[in-house]
């Protein structure tokens, strides 16, 4: 009968602690990550702001063409007026998310 606690995981912890590494991902691999997550990042939220605009602009309309009329052509003008803007937050969002390693396989560090 073994009196070892089951629990226990200090095993892997035995040596020096300098041994331990943890594999780290390759520099271009997170560089191409990171540019193919700006497509989702980007279409995601266009496609949301879109839907939110579309949605308050059709409202007060009657039936389902006048609605869908008035929220394609509210969501263009907005898009036209403030897409640069739209498209900088978008890009540091994106930026900062990556950097801090946030999206998937764009940490230093495997997990």
């Amino acid at each position: 009968m073994s009196t070892s606690n089951p629990f226990d995981t200090t095993d892997h912890l035995a040596g020096d602690q300098s041994e331990r590494h943890r594999e780290q991902r390759h520099l271009a691999a997170r560089i191409l990550v990171s540019l193919v997550w700006f497509i989702p990042i980007h279409l995601l939220t266009n496609i949301v702001l879109g839907g939110i605009l579309g949605a308050v602009a059709g409202a007060g309309s009657e039936n389902y063409e006048a609605a869908y009329a008035a929220g394609r052509a509210v969501s263009t003008e907005f898009y036209q007026a403030y897409g640069l803007i739209i498209l900088t937050v978008q890009t540091l969002a994106w930026l900062g998310l990556c950097a801090f390693g946030i999206l998937p396989g764009t940490g230093k560090y495997k997990r």
